[in-house]
């Protein structure tokens, strides 16, 4: 079972590229499963989509760093981030998102923190960004329980 939620981020529509009219464009969807095991693989998916009636034109990050995923502990400390240790690219792309189309990333966690080692059983939650121009659009967290591995 997969938990979901929306949440407002980040996008613009052809007639205004502000930064600050990105945030009303577009919508994230974060999805995680509600619990696994240490050392089972979690499947991580971020939606993407218009609220607008025509395409949505963003402007942000590259893509091959469009989009990230972290996961935080019960004490909001990061333990995890897909893009970890790898250097940011400082080029600005432009991409659409047209009003039925969905773009998806998705990312898999192996329920091991940036430093390597398994995260303890516990409750974390998890976050979907997308880079664009003047900051990440940003999801609501979706919880996911990690459980001891058999």
């Amino acid at each position: 079972m997969l938990a979901l939620v929306w949440l407002v981020s980040c996008g613009t529509s052809a007639e205004d590229t502000s930064p600050t009219s990105m945030t009303d464009a577009i919508d994230l969807l974060v999805e995680a499963p509600q619990q696994a095991r240490i050392g089972d693989p979690v499947i991580l998916r971020l939606t993407v989509e218009s609220k607008l009636g025509t395409t949505a034109e963003l402007r942000g990050a590259n893509p091959a760093q469009r989009y990230f995923f972290t996961i935080v502990d019960s004490g909001e400390q990061e333990v995890w981030r897909s893009r970890f240790g790898e250097p940011i690219l400082r080029i600005e792309d432009m991409w659409t998102v047209a009003p039925a189309q969905k773009v998806v990333y998705e990312e898999t966690w192996n329920t091991k923190g940036n430093d390597g080692r398994p995260v303890p059983p516990g409750v974390y939650s998890v976050r979907g960004f997308v880079g664009l121009t003047g900051g990440p659009a940003t999801s609501d967290p979706v919880e996911i329980t990690i459980r001891p591995s058999q």
